[in-house]
């Protein structure tokens, strides 16, 4: 899904090691870079709603490393909670068209209504019918088409905190 390199050591009675090969995001293999990439504009709150633990963990990963607030969840149920007790503000939903408590739009709808937000909404599909498109679109979201490249979710995340910010509180 995110094109790293995975490698696994196991023996029998010892244990196993995992090892995760994440390329730097700036700067030359083996540099850390001193200051924020170009074009980064802001770190947000996103929330992150996936049926597959593996692909959800990856995205919450993925979105850490890059510095934002992750509410990473299954349930859409477990998402508004934690925001509610951590006192988050979303920036941005980025959701599985199915998930187990409903579908995407229907969990983007809620999050809406019961946070009185207007939070950017954005579907994670690999249905390209005209169908799911029109859904979406009546809804104000935006899709992303699986697999996810980082550099596109962060383009996105980018593009939707920028006008966030332009667009000010409330």
């Amino acid at each position: 899904l995110l094109d790293h390199r995975v490698a696994v050591v196991s023996r029998r009675g010892e244990g196993s090691r995992f090892e995760i090969s994440v390329p730097l995001r700036s700067g030359e293999q083996g540099e850390v870079a001193d200051e924020e990439p170009v074009g980064r504009m802001r770190q947000g709150v996103v929330v992150v709603l996936e049926n597959d633990p593996h692909v959800l963990d990856a995205m919450r990963l993925s979105l850490q490393l890059a510095g934002h607030e992750v509410v990473a969840s299954s349930s859409v149920g477990a998402a508004l909670a934690r925001l509610r007790h951590d006192g988050l503000d979303p920036d941005i939903v980025l959701t599985d068209v199915q998930l187990g408590d409903g579908s995407g739009i229907e969990a983007v709808r809620r999050i809406r209504a019961e946070l009185g937000s207007d939070v950017a909404g954005v579907l994670l599909t690999g249905d390209t019918t005209s169908r799911q498109i029109e859904r979406a679109a009546a809804e104000g979201l935006e899709i992303l088409y699986k697999p996810v490249a980082p550099q596109d979710l962060e383009n996105l995340l980018d593009r939707h905190l920028a006008e966030r910010a332009a667009a000010g509180p409330g």
